[in-house]
């Protein structure tokens, strides 16, 4: 059995809240116990150099210089993680429960990144089929870096994008980065209440690359 055949047979038993689940644990924030550092009672003058720093402003996405291309004579945004994976994300550990709480966390994405949502975008990267029925999938990831076995060097939450596409399917490839063009939904992807993901697409079909 090649390690392709082995990932594949993981992937289909793995029911998809759990295989998202690992692709989210390593963005999930772990509890930090430490002790305050004891501080001098004596009065300061000016700034003490041990004062916290100011909690900095959440970082813009980098600039992005859109490229696009014509597919079927409709243009597509060609977008890459680089891009996409530009910033930090805390996926919170709690289930949300409200629409406040969704865009309280949904404020961490830029509005550079929010402007993809609704768009008709090329995203290239590696596919982990999530259901696969005889070499095609209808439901994957597509990941910025390719799997290993054991899910080691695990993603973080703006790592990979959650694709579905019509039957029958597109064809399984997991040895050799894909290209797939289709329309981007940016925001929390929730499953019973838990972040899963930013990124989904209503996925079309596997595109040829974009040439640069």
């Amino acid at each position: 059995m090649t390690d392709e055949t082995a990932m594949k047979s993981l992937f289909a038993i793995l029911p998809r809240a759990a295989l998202l689940a690992l692709f989210c644990a390593a963005s999930t924030p772990r509890a930090r116990a430490q002790a305050a550092p004891t501080r001098s009672t004596a009065p300061v003058h000016g700034t003490a150099i041990d004062a916290p720093a100011p909690t900095p402003a959440t970082p813009a996405a980098k600039t992005e210089s859109i490229r696009t291309t014509l597919v079927g004579g409709r243009e597509y945004r060609i977008v890459d993680f680089q891009w996409l994976a530009s910033y930090p994300f805390d996926s919170p550990n709690e289930k949300l429960t409200n629409d406040a709480a969704i865009a309280q966390v949904e404020k961490q994405i830029p509005a550079a990144i929010k402007a993809l949502d609704g768009q008709n975008v090329l995203i290239r990267g590696f596919m982990v089929p999530i259901k696969d029925v005889q070499g095609h999938a209808t439901e994957f990831l597509i990941v910025r870096d390719q799997p290993t076995c054991c899910y080691s060097g695990m993603t973080t939450i703006t790592e990979f994008v959650s694709v579905k596409v019509p039957n029958p399917g597109v064809e399984s490839i997991m040895d050799q980065p894909i290209t797939v063009q289709g329309k981007l939904h940016v925001g929390a992807v929730l499953e019973s209440g838990y972040v899963l993901g930013i990124y989904r697409m209503d996925g079309e079909k596997l595109a040829e690359s974009p040439k640069s």
